[in-house]
């Protein structure tokens, strides 16, 4: 196999596997309100099942990184692709409501492996520009996925019911053990493994986490992610509570937000070509600070004419924005931290999903039924991610070398 079809091969597996948390969290948002019915249980208590979900997936992003920097990558993957199928299973046969909050407690312990141990790969194989092109490439294709899940989700609940949407995972997730297993290097060889040595751990931890600017660009990292979340846990408010639309129409909003998805992440890729790295983090910047003024402006001023779906458009150029800058900032962060990669990307990880797990369990029912409400979520999180972002280049010398070729 020749490098370029190589290159193609471990980014379709690693988007793969980075599918894995879009499709356990938006395929089945438009079956809350079946769930709400079944089981006699209110919206808020639903909601619910997404934020134990983003909380123990949360939680495991902290160990997944470390494991793999002690027992390789792939073994730690394949391993957890296998117990997330094992909970998909039993959420899908769950007899009661408590059963399923377990279920997706379970699913969120065990679906983070390959998407926080993917980025680590990445900077094994590669690095420099190669890298953030790669880093682009994952984002491009994994951002189908939320613009499927919510779709396909609707369809499968809508004809079979919310529970052949778990089966449906569980399958996805066999899937994805025969690909890694049969395409995916182990991109850490024993030689270059750290040493099973709890006090080490440990102190590897404490560093990290006593590095201001490896935590603010991690933060940073996670709230840029901040205003997407914001609509994805409101999605099934929105569409079905809102604008008074069934389960089947949740593409009106992830399109537009997907499509900026894809195509950020695309020029991301081709400018990472011909620019520095931090200059197109800057980019990325300006369009998301643009995008989130835009939204609240519209749903202050003109939501009562502007239809669906171009009520959307100015979100999707914040996204579009958050894609350009997203795979640069996430290379510039593990640079910090270049010994222990495994262990910056779960930190990474873990910010960006306590960020989601905050907004969707905490933050989101509060904004229910107002439009104006989300955009300032998206406008607060823009600020503060690009604020953060600031304080990391102010408070730490980010190694260039290392992410500019």
């Amino acid at each position: 196999m020749n490098k370029k079809n190589s290159i193609w091969l471990v980014t379709i597996t690693l988007a793969g596997l980075g599918m894995i948390g879009p499709f356990a969290t938006d395929t089945y948002l438009p079956s809350f309100q079946e769930i709400e019915v079944e089981f006699g249980t209110p919206e808020a208590l639903v909601q619910q099942t997404l934020s134990i979900y983003l909380i123990t997936f949360a939680v495991m992003t902290l160990i997944y990184g470390t494991l793999s920097d002690m027992f390789g990558r792939k073994p730690i993957i394949i391993g957890g692709l296998m117990l997330f199928f094992g909970s998909s299973l039993f959420a899908a046969c769950a007899p009661n409501f408590k059963c399923l909050l377990i279920a997706r407690g379970l699913q969120g312990l065990t679906a983070g492996a390959g998407i926080v141990i993917g980025q680590a790969v990445v900077r094994d194989l590669y690095g420099g520009s190669t890298a953030q092109q790669l880093m682009a490439n994952i984002a491009m294709v994994f951002s189908l996925a939320p613009a499927i899940a919510p779709i396909l989700g609707g369809a499968i609940s809508d004809h079979l019911g919310w529970r052949f949407v778990f089966v449906f995972i569980m399958l996805y997730a066999a899937s994805m053990i025969l690909l890694t297993w049969r395409a995916l290097p182990e991109s850490l060889p024993p030689e270059k493994r750290q040493p099973v040595n709890f006090k080490n751990l440990a102190e590897q931890y404490r560093d990290t986490l006593k590095d201001k600017s490896f935590m603010f660009a991690a933060f940073s990292t996670g709230l840029s992610f901040g205003g997407q979340a914001t609509y994805i846990a409101c999605a099934s408010n929105i569409i079905v509570k809102i604008l008074g639309m069934p389960v089947t129409q949740f593409g009106w909003l992830f399109i537009p937000m997907i499509s900026g998805t894809v195509f950020g992440s695309w020029l991301s890729g081709r400018l990472a070509r011909k620019f520095s790295t931090p200059l197109i983090v800057n980019l990325g910047l300006t369009f998301m600070t643009i995008g989130a003024a835009a939204d609240l402006a519209c749903s202050i001023w003109l939501d009562d004419y502007l239809g669906v779906p171009y009520m959307f458009f100015p979100v999707t150029l914040c996204i579009f924005g958050m894609s350009i800058a997203r795979p640069g900032m996430t290379i510039m962060s593990l640079s910090m931290r270049p010994k222990t990669l495994g262990l910056a990307s779960s930190l990474v990880a873990f910010c960006q999903t306590v960020v989601f797990a905050v907004i969707s369990g905490l933050i989101a029912p509060l904004l229910f039924g107002s439009l104006v409400k989300m955009s300032v979520s998206l406008a607060i999180c823009t600020a503060v991610s690009i604020a953060f972002w600031i304080l990391s280049r102010l408070t730490g010398q980010i190694r260039h070398a290392d992410v500019v070729e």
